[in-house]
């Protein structure tokens, strides 16, 4: 659950309905499945080697890019860590005879599921994972069944996801499944810069007889103009508050105009006609108005109307005023027999 400052795991009683908070830190941690004993929790974070709990405080220059496997005891709160890769894992889920851990990664560049042997072995962090699927599309939302003997998960096909099921998963672990790299992480981050050859040769990149009128007071563009740069210390408070959170602000509702519109008509019986239209909102959305006049001030021969909507919460709300001018009243007989 998210608390809103960061997503811990919670368990939940519903005898006493008594809510605790299993880590209770600034890490996000995510996607819990049961192991089968029932004491121990599998889920995914991005806490790196850090597992101790209760850290409120974030941590410096941590890398919050990268998610890897946990484990965390119920009873004792311990957390143990079952994968360390460079590559992201997600939706872990052990199967019921215990063994076998399934999760999803994408080391390839594209999910594909694979199943980690033996989780119970304390060296398991040198075991690779072997890949049972190999897709181009993705895979998420994974899960056992009863019985192990299938894997149940979503994917993508023809414009959607659907739900898919993948028999005897332990046993393709001997199809030795390859997954290479999609063509995109072979691709280099770095990106180059595009010089003009011209300026290689030339040491100063100022054109002295385009500025050869000017007076540039202390500056010298034939000395040296490189330098060690200030170090300006910048005063933090105001932002983040004594526990490293970006401090709150009570939102400030401001509305802007979104759109106008007019238009004006004459005609040889009412003569000037002209109405005009305008729409505005907050920049949360949470209020609109929209207004219509005529453009004729007149309250007796003019039409007006309002609209207000409240919109920030479960049930919208809508307000109209309006004023329509009658000019000539039409009357009707009923005639009987």
């Amino acid at each position: 659950g998210n608390n809103g400052k960061s997503s811990d795991i919670y368990i939940f009683d519903p005898d006493s309905e008594k809510l605790t908070n299993l880590t209770k830190d600034w890490f996000t941690d995510d996607q819990i499945s049961w192991y089968p004993d029932g004491k121990s929790l599998v889920f995914i974070s991005d806490r790196k080697e850090v597992i101790e709990t209760g850290i409120y405080a974030k941590p410096e220059n941590h890398p919050f890019n990268q998610t890897d496997i946990y484990k965390i005891n119920i009873e004792s709160g311990l957390i143990e860590r079952l994968t360390d890769s460079s590559y992201n894992e997600s939706y872990p889920c052990v199967s019921n005879d215990g063994g076998f851990l399934a999760f999803i990664a994408d080391k390839g560049g594209i999910n594909n599921i694979y199943l980690h042997t033996d989780i119970n072995d304390p060296f398991n962090v040198i075991i690779e994972p072997k890949a049972i699927t190999n897709v181009l599309t993705g895979i998420t939302q994974l899960s056992w069944n009863g019985d192990d003997t299938q894997l149940i998960f979503t994917g993508f096909f023809n414009r959607g996801y659907d739900i898919y099921t993948l028999d005897n998963p332990i046993l393709k672990i001997e199809n030795n499944t390859l997954v290479p790299p999609a063509k995109w992480t072979l691709q280099s981050e770095e990106t180059e810069l595009l010089r003009n050859e011209d300026n290689k040769e030339r040491k100063s990149f100022i054109s002295e007889e385009k500025y050869k009128n000017y007076i540039f007071s202390g500056f010298d563009a034939t000395g040296d103009i490189s330098s060690s740069p200030e170090i300006v210390e910048l005063d933090t408070s105001a932002v983040y508050d004594s526990t490293g959170l970006y401090r709150t602000h009570l939102y400030k509702t401001r509305f802007t105009l979104d759109f106008a519109q007019a238009y004006y008509a004459f005609d040889t019986r009412y003569g000037g006609q002209g109405m005009a239209y305008f729409l505005f909102s907050d920049i949360l959305g949470d209020h609109k108005l929209q207004l219509g006049t005529e453009m004729v001030v007149d309250l007796k021969q003019s039409d007006y109307f309002l609209l207000y909507r409240l919109l920030p919460y479960k049930i919208d709300w809508n307000f109209v005023f309006y004023h329509l001018a009658y000019q000539y009243r039409q009357y009707s007989s009923n005639f009987f027999t």
